[in-house]
């Protein structure tokens, strides 16, 4: 509904003629009509005025009802509109904590993810942890200061004796590990 289909709804239902809510808020009846159909509206002192002499509020008149998208979000806001300011101050607390459990289940995927494509740099090059750590770090350091995957996948088939493929799949693994962070 517009803003205009509600003004015109919420000056009926207060049971007031136009030239009654033109004449409360200090403009013409012409002035309300074009408010009315639409046609032109308020300035912000203007619209506060409105709502305030027809009981309603300022997002009443210009706000689109929120459409819930399925019933559990149907059964919350219902629900909320009935509860104490106690009992609201406890469920923002509990989303809180859901949103801050989801978020920290998303970071152990990230991380797991991580590790696992640490893992296969490792079983490519098949070494020990403290060589293998030393080695990514060189390996990400020429990938990173080469300009070209050509140039990067050429040099880690020198320095390391990999393949060509193997040497892509190094690159293509720590480009997306880069990107994630």
């Amino acid at each position: 509904m517009s803003f205009a289909e509600k003004l015109k709804q919420a000056r009926i239902k207060m049971e007031l003629t136009q030239e009654d809510v033109a004449k409360a808020i200090r403009v013409s009846k012409r002035t309300l009509i074009e408010y009315e159909t639409g046609r032109s509206e308020p300035k912000v002192s203007t619209l506060k005025q409105l709502a305030s002499y027809l009981c309603v509020t300022v997002n009443e008149l210009i706000s689109e009802p929120y459409e819930c998208q399925d019933k559990a979000e149907q059964y919350l806001m219902s629900s909320i509109g009935q509860m104490g300011d106690e009992e609201k101050e406890i469920l923002v607390k509990l989303s809180e904590a859901l949103l801050m459990k989801s978020r920290m289940k998303q970071i152990s995927q990230e991380a797991e993810e991580t590790l696992q494509e640490e893992g296969k740099i490792r079983d490519l090059f098949g070494e020990n942890a403290v060589k293998t750590n030393r080695i990514v770090k060189k390996v990400e350091q020429i990938v990173n200061d080469t300009e070209s995957e050509k140039e990067a996948a050429f040099t880690l088939m020198n320095e390391f004796g990999l393949s060509g493929s193997e040497a892509l799949q190094t690159i293509k693994i720590i480009k997306s590990k880069e990107q994630s962070k």
